[in-house]
């Protein structure tokens, strides 16, 4: 997996940034919680899984959080899910 902070997607998401979940969405590890705040920590492609990539941090406890942004999902469906508080 490439930690390149970006992926081929067009998408307003920014490293550092927080954001709030507008709906449970299944994470690796855990789900995020809806109306709960995450930190960006990272974007990457996982060529294997064809997938972009998520890292966030819980505000809550810190714990590290994905989201996989699968190839055959649509454009729209991060801006669906999540939403910048900055």
């Amino acid at each position: 997996m490439a930690l390149t902070n970006s992926t081929w997607r067009k998408h307003s998401f920014k490293v550092g940034n927080v954001y709030t979940a507008l709906e449970e969405i299944k994470g690796v590890p855990i789900n995020f919680s809806l109306g709960l705040t995450y930190v960006l920590d990272s974007i990457s492609y996982s060529h294997y899984d064809s997938s972009t990539v998520l890292t966030f941090r819980d505000s809550v406890s810190d714990m590290p959080i994905q989201w996989w942004w699968h190839d055959d999902e649509t454009e729209t469906a991060a801006e669906k899910l999540f939403v910048s508080k900055d």
